[in-house]
This record gives C-alpha cells, structure tokens and sequence, in this order.
C-alpha cells in the first residue's frame, strides 16, 4: 500500500510541516522528513540524506518505540544508472556493501521480491552495530562511473531511500521505502506484528523533532562550509 504523507494523519505529521524540501542540484533530497512506515509493522524515523559532488551523506534516525534496530538501509530506485556505475560505503561501523562484500545480507530487495539491482546498501549482521530505538546512524555512498555532476545530481535526486528494521514487535522485522516526492509503503502488516500503527509516545515524537532539526543544522552547517 502506498501513501502520501500529508494523507497519513499520524500525530508525526506535525514534525513535518516545512521539513520537506524540493530536490535540486546543491545536493538536498525532496523526501527529508519524519515518517511512519512499514510492510509487516509500522514503525517510525527521520531521513537526512544531501551530497556534496559524488559523496551522499544518508542519516537516519530511529523513532521505533519496540526494540527496533536498523539492519539495512540504502539509497534505492536510483534512475538513470550508467553502465559501470559502482559504490564505496563509509561512515557507521559494522556495517558492509551489499554490491561487493562477499557475504554481505541484500536485506531490503524484500520490497519488490528481489535485490535492487538499481542501489546503493548498507546492511550488518551484528546487532551490536544496529541503531536501535532513539539512536541515529550516518551512512556514506561515494559513486563512481557518472559523465558529470548534473548525472549525479538527477540519479540522487529521484531516488528513493529504504530500510529493513529487525527485532520489533514480536521479534518481527518490517522493510520501508520513502520516494524523492514523499510517497511511501504502508502495510499490509501481519496481524501477528500488530495490525495498528503505534503511535509513538510524546517523549519519542520530541525525540523525533529534536533529531530532524539537529540533521538540518548539520546539513546547513555543511552547506555552508563548502560555500566558503
């Protein structure tokens, strides 16, 4: 099921009013914000991701209220691929490229029945390394094979962003996609993982706030860093 996020009317859509941007070619993505989503389960975060030439920065902060832990996330759906395109992964510990590591979980293909063949992942085996409920995660994609920055800026701009969280209401794990436009999945869920969204508590919607605002002064601090 797919929804917009104006149409969802959860208690997060206060947290994003305004924090949606429109994508452009200074590196900021269309579908930053707050959203709750999921396929099994619903489950709640914020999205930070911006690039700065070939390196995109993805932040993600973890809302789950249910022992959530982030197992896998990417850019995912990216358009326009050129042949030869590749990708290097830094930023959190622990975790390897789906596209080169031997052995590395392809843990988000989930969503459309088999690995995106047209992504950028992130994904761990060690939940020692998984930012659970409350924490956030920094992810670093460098892309090599595109003609020129207008290629990047249009690939980046029009993808969209996916996760796979692990370990939430009964030990379910439930797989969320975001779009460039904020479109995003929304069940079904299995009714043995809840069939209602839960509704975080005010202390985790604050935290959830708290953190959108933080990775906008951090993305605006780096904008205008590399401005001067």
């Amino acid at each position: 099921m797919l929804r917009k996020t104006v149409a969802k009317g959860l208690a997060v859509t206060a947290l994003m009013a305004g924090a949606a941007q429109p994508a452009m070619a200074d590196g900021t993505w269309g579908g930053n914000g707050s959203y709750c989503a999921g396929s099994t389960f619903i489950t709640c975060f914020s999205i930070d991701m911006s690039w700065t030439g070939n390196v995109a920065t993805l932040t993600v902060l973890n809302g789950g209220t249910e022992d959530d832990l982030i197992k896998a996330i990417g850019i995912i759906n990216i358009p326009d691929l050129p042949d030869g395109w590749s990708y290097t992964l830094g930023g959190q510990a622990g975790y390897c490229n789906t596209s080169v590591d031997q052995g590395c979980p392809a843990e988000i293909g989930g969503l459309t029945g088999g690995q995106f063949p047209d992504a950028a992942v992130a994904a761990t085996n060690d939940q020692g390394s998984m930012p659970g409920d409350g924490e956030s995660g920094t992810w670093t994609f460098t892309f090599t094979g595109f003609a020129n920055q207008a290629a990047i800026d249009a690939a980046l701009g029009g993808a969209s962003v996916g996760g796979h969280f692990i370990s939430g209401p009964n030990d379910c794990s439930t797989k969320w996609f975001v779009t460039s436009e904020e479109d995003f999945n929304s069940g079904p869920t299995d009714p043995v993982c809840g069939e209602e969204t839960v509704i975080p508590e005010p202390a985790t919607m604050m935290l959830l706030a708290t953190g959108l605002v933080g990775l906008g002064g951090a993305s605006l601090m780096r904008r205008r860093k590399q401005n001067s």
